[in-house]
């Protein structure tokens, strides 16, 4: 009774939720960064779900099953599992694909970029807020070239302040957000009664995380595309090896006018979209793709 009522009490947000999402940060941080920014090869933060979060849930829920087993009390509830899950989703959007990794390049294109024969600096200088860009060469010079160090005076006190000016920004803009979504959420939740197709899988993994571990049916789908990924990543580094075609270019195929127009009409096949629309309703998952071909 006495660990039953403990673990009720930590079946939602709780201090040490907060602290291992935010200790988990910076990890994810350096793992987009390399990915998407770095090394170019794959974008996670324009996909509708985050892998790089999904599977630090999945080390945290398997490792969380083994201290259920041997140290019940230290065992994280699933109200805690989520929230980490939230923190972590929040900062992956926040230095995605379309936030930071823009913004940042953006203080301080404008000026690094400027030349003579282009002529921004008279046609739109004077038009840019000054505490909102950084236009000191000198101090964009490390970003944009290397081989400086940071932690120069010079440097932090030119970042400092456009910096400090859009992370309030920031955070006022994802308070609003989340605002809004206090507004629409019963009439989503309780009335229409959506069934948020994204969030299948971290609730499966965490609030029903036993059972979802034991399922035959979920390893067997785990185990094919482990093997379709492994195979292709296998393939890319040593093309000696067998591999076979997933997405298939149409476009060539419609050679007359006006069909020729279409220039662009990829078809793919990818496992974790199949298993996103299988949660989705039967209307949404028809016009998505009603729409694209029409489009």
């Amino acid at each position: 009774m006495h660990l039953n009522n403990q673990q009720a009490k930590r079946d939602g947000v709780s201090l040490r939720a907060i602290l291992i999402g935010v200790i988990l940060i910076p990890a994810n941080a350096y793992w987009i960064t390399k990915a998407e920014v770095v090394w170019a090869t794959i974008h996670a933060t324009v996909l509708s779900i985050f892998f790089n979060v999904i599977f630090t849930i999945f080390v945290l829920s398997i490792i969380n099953l083994v201290l259920k087993k041997f140290f019940p009390y230290t065992a994280l509830a699933p109200g805690e599992l989520l929230t980490i899950y939230v923190i972590l989703c929040i900062a992956t959007s926040l230095f995605g694909h379309d936030m930071l990794q823009i913004l940042v390049p953006l203080m301080t294109y404008a000026f690094w970029f400027a030349t003579p024969e282009n002529g921004w600096q008279d046609l739109f200088w004077n038009q840019l807020p000054k505490w909102l860009v950084v236009d000191d060469r000198n101090v964009m010079r490390g970003y944009y070239e290397g081989y400086t160090n940071f932690y120069n005076p010079q440097i932090i006190l030119g970042w400092l302040k456009p910096v400090l000016f859009w992370l309030a920004f920031i955070v006022v803009l994802y308070f609003t957000m989340i605002c809004v979504l206090t507004f629409i959420r019963k009439r989503w939740t309780e009335e229409e009664k959506l069934n948020y197709p994204i969030i299948q899988l971290p609730f499966e993994m965490t609030v029903n995380s036993t059972a979802f571990y034991k399922s035959k049916t979920m390893w067997i789908g785990f185990s094919i595309v482990v093997f379709l990924d492994l195979l292709h990543g296998f393939h890319r580094f040593f093309p000696f090896i067998p591999d076979f075609q997933t997405k298939f270019e149409l476009a060539p195929y419609f050679s007359e006018r006006p069909w020729n127009a279409i220039g662009w009409l990829p078809i793919c096949f990818y496992p974790f979209v199949i298993g996103l629309a299988y949660f989705m309703p039967l209307d949404l998952s028809f016009s998505t793709w009603f729409f694209y071909l029409f489009w």
